[in-house]
């Protein structure tokens, strides 16, 4: 569980990589044209802000992409796909590398989310996944991307019947907008026996706004919600585990968001180390105050790292 766009569908299909030994074919087959799709909506996104706020980009031919990109609108994976070409891609690398985006990833203000685009971009990455080339990935590089793609969860994600150290597992990956909040209590009761609860809560949310008419940060929001779910089921046997996500973002993102510009009674230096004893500290706190039977497991990971993701099945088991 945890709030929107906190990793908990990666951390899933990490669990099964992990727990299969590989990603089936069937589910790869698909992993292109969603890596496609999540760049192109991204910076459909990112151009639809940047018109609405009167922002250029540094050359004209990235403020002549950004026209093109709002004139497609929303893609299915499928249309992303039959659109990416080799120099479709020339042009997505130029726009990524413009200084201006990358400036306005770093702005709140404009609520853009693209946290796994800094995968795709990377440049032992991006010429990779270039059409051309992408066929010659091997199947390793493709379950790497296949965890890196972004999906939105709507309801609850059941994977069942996987089996991790002589144990039957089922695993589900919970929605984490407002909205599908509204079904947590059904589906659980629905569940039954639930032996333990892994709470998601990115590192690098704590700058967004959880919409753009709503004062709440992400972070504060995500606080409210694991608390919720305390108050709500601190009588139930469960093991609590909260994962602190994104780690590998979080100190670049200091550089350009401090962290105490943000949440207020926050008094740490803006380190990531810091941050991470502070949120640990808050999170143990809260929890404590409805169970003291028990200790809370809190650890930072990265969840493009399957070896953190191990350790997460083995603490909870």
């Amino acid at each position: 569980m945890g709030a929107s766009n906190a990793g908990k569908s990666t951390l899933l299909k990490q669990c099964k990589l992990i727990v299969e030994g590989g990603i089936s074919q069937n589910f790869l087959a698909n992993t292109q044209e969603l890596i496609y799709a999540n760049i192109l909506r991204t910076f459909v996104r990112i151009s639809q802000v940047a018109s609405e706020y009167f922002i250029e980009f540094k050359t004209i031919e990235n403020n002549q992409y950004s026209q093109e990109l709002m004139e497609l609108g929303y893609l299915s994976s499928r249309r992303a796909l039959e659109l990416y070409t080799d120099m479709l891609h020339e042009k997505n690398i130029s726009f990524w590398n413009d200084p201006t985006l990358q400036q306005m990833l770093t702005e709140p203000a404009y609520c853009i989310i693209a946290d796994n685009l800094h995968y795709f971009f990377d440049p032992k990455n991006h010429e990779r996944i270039r059409p051309s080339e992408y066929v010659h990935s091997s199947k390793a590089e493709m379950e790497q991307d296949y965890i890196a793609v972004s999906v939105s969860t709507c309801g609850t994600t059941n994977a069942s019947n996987m089996e991790f150290n002589d144990r039957n597992l089922f695993i589900h990956d919970f929605g984490g907008a407002q909205l599908e909040r509204k079904k947590y209590a059904r589906v659980i009761d629905m569940i039954g026996d639930v032996s333990a609860m892994v709470f998601c809560l990115s590192l690098v949310c704590y700058d967004r706004q959880v919409s753009v008419t709503d004062d709440m940060n992400q972070l504060e929001d995500a606080m409210q919600l694991f608390g919720e779910l305390l108050l709500a089921y601190h009588a139930k046997p469960w093991k609590w585990v909260v994962l602190l996500t994104f780690e590998d973002l979080l100190e670049q993102k200091l550089i350009h968001s401090p962290f105490g510009k943000y949440v207020a009674n926050y008094t740490g230096t803006n380190t990531a180390t810091s941050v991470i004893e502070y949120l640990t500290e808050t999170l143990t706190k809260t929890y404590e105050k409805f169970k003291t039977d028990t200790v809370l497991q809190v650890r930072s990971i990265h969840l493009l790292d399957t070896e953190q993701a191990k350790s997460v099945l083995d603490a909870v088991l």
